[in-house]
């Protein structure tokens, strides 16, 4: 049938712009318009060139992040939870094959059968949508399957609130006016693109770097409190790659109001610290011992995974693993669950420690370092995302919304006991303080006192030296007078004598 040999050719040719449009346009409507619509988009595929959907089979210079060759370190088989042993030991494929034994179809078929009766598959089979997502959308699909999913979660968004309280209009019909004004954030915009996929083709020209400045800086414009976050543009790069700008602004507004990542581009970016220390739990509680190394050599976890929640993997891992996280990333809403979303990132975190455990285990600070970053790590998983995404999937039933729950009442507990200590630090500090000034004031009453003595034991000084200078005074004048005494005494005594003298010489 020509219909479907036109699907299935579309896992092998991306999908324009134009053509993605029609894609999206076609949410929820019958099943004979959907199906033309799936036809016209792939009676279209040979012809288009132009969109950027094609380039995701053109990069250059190595990895789609911009990353050439590099030797990396070998790696062990892909982990499962259980230990150590057990996560380093091959095991077969639990989503290689279909759920009651089937031979395996054809994914384009079995995805534009599902995007055909979506609501009923969503509802009732929501199973089938997680099996093939766990498989891979295929490419020519997957911008449609994203409108899908982020539709339904938004819709589920939605009946529980009427508005946001900000803007009337939705973001797609908000975008043109949007992307047109100023933002203050648009010199760190324009100096972040030119960093975001430069291995990929469509953002080496100007095109797409444009394109990717309007839907981050309309953003920026929608969301003031969030304003513009580092790591947001490979976000925004992946989804440009599979569905025009506006369907991308508008994808990654609901990314951010109901799949919990607004939290993490907050200026204050509040929700960095819980996820870094739920993270960290379960890296302790998994690999215990590839932790306890971590720890001895001084790699904290917030060195090389920060980048991982706040890029979505988009800085260290090649393109095809960012849509590959991305396609299970955006289940979340709409899995009756909840085992999708946030959690995607941690098991593909877990994956990749799990995955190179042994060289890890013995490596070396500046080796695991080397081995985290972007060049690394994207050519050790070049040709290896498939593996990757289904190590990841082990981790599932470890990897739960309640585990993380538990995790973030130990972050609370945590952080109400660093408050207390805060709180407490925060008062011994006033009041070190206040002792402090007070013993500053009374040291300046003691220099005042000090001076005041010092001016009182001069003037003792000068009062003592005066005295002894009338004491002196008063001793010569004592014997002065004991001796002016003296001359009246012996004058009296002469006198006297005088007397008799004259009194004998008269008789």
């Amino acid at each position: 049938m020509e219909g479907d040999e036109n699907v299935r050719s579309t896992d092998e040719s991306p999908l324009s712009g134009d053509i993605a449009n029609a894609g999206c346009a076609a949410l929820r409507p019958s099943e004979e318009c959907l199906l033309k619509k799936l036809e016209e988009v792939n009676s279209q595929l040979e012809q288009d060139s132009r969109g950027p959907r094609t380039y995701l089979a053109r990069t250059s210079g190595g990895s789609d992040n911009g990353t050439s060759t590099a030797t990396t370190p070998p790696s062990s088989s892909p982990a499962a939870p259980a230990s150590p042993q057990q996560i380093r030991r091959n095991s077969s494929d639990p989503v290689g094959t279909t759920r009651f034994g089937r031979a395996p179809k054809d994914p384009v078929r079995e995805w534009s059968a599902a995007i055909k009766d979506w609501d009923v598959v969503h509802r009732k089979r929501f199973r089938q949508i997680i099996d093939l997502t766990v498989k891979g959308i295929p490419t020519g699909l997957r911008g449609m399957v994203w409108t899908l999913l982020v539709s339904t979660a938004r819709t589920s968004a939605e009946a529980k609130r009427s508005t946001d309280g900000v803007h009337d209009d939705t973001p797609k019909e908000a975008y043109p006016v949007l992307m047109e004004r100023d933002s203050p954030h648009e010199k760190l915009i324009v100096r972040d693109i030119a960093r975001t996929y430069p291995g990929n083709a469509f953002f080496q020209d100007g095109v797409g770097q444009e394109t990717l400045l309007r839907v981050i800086k309309a953003y920026a414009n929608y969301d003031i409190e969030v304003g513009y976050c580092q790591g947001s543009p490979f976000i925004v790069g992946a989804l440009l790659l599979h569905v025009p700008e506006e369907d991308a602004f508008d994808l990654f507004v609901t990314m951010m109001r109901e799949y919990k990542l607004r939290g993490l581009f907050r200026p204050s970016m509040a929700d960095l610290p819980l996820r870094l220390f739920q993270f960290n739990q379960l890296f302790s509680q998994i690999f215990p011992e590839l932790y306890a190394h971590f720890e001895d050599i001084s790699v904290p976890v917030s060195s090389f995974a920060s980048q991982w929640f706040l890029s979505m993997f988009g800085t260290v891992l090649p393109l095809e693993a960012v849509f590959r996280i991305l396609d299970l990333f955006l289940l979340d809403t709409g899995s009756p669950t909840g085992n999708f979303g946030m959690l995607v990132i941690f098991r593909v975190g877990l994956a990749i420690l799990g995955g190179n455990y042994d060289y890890l285990l013995m490596a070396n600070f500046e080796s695991i370092m080397a081995f985290m970053s972007p060049k690394d790590l994207a050519q050790r998983y070049e040709n290896s995302v498939d593996d990757l995404i289904k190590a990841s999937c082990k981790y599932n039933s470890t990897v739960t919304a309640k585990r993380l729950m538990k995790a973030e009442k130990d972050y609370e507990l945590q952080k109400e006991a660093e408050s207390r200590e805060q709180s407490e630090i925060t008062r011994l500090r006033t009041e070190n303080a206040a002792l402090l000034q007070a013993n500053k004031t009374a040291l300046g009453k003691i220099a005042e006192l000090e001076t005041e003595n010092s001016a009182l034991a001069e003037n003792l000084t000068e009062k003592c030296a005066a005295l002894a200078e009338a004491r002196a005074l008063i001793a010569d004048l004592s014997e002065a007078d004991a001796v002016s005494n003296s001359l009246k005494s012996r004058r009296g005594t002469e006198d006297i004598l005088q007397c008799d003298v004259t009194d004998l010489a008269g008789t």
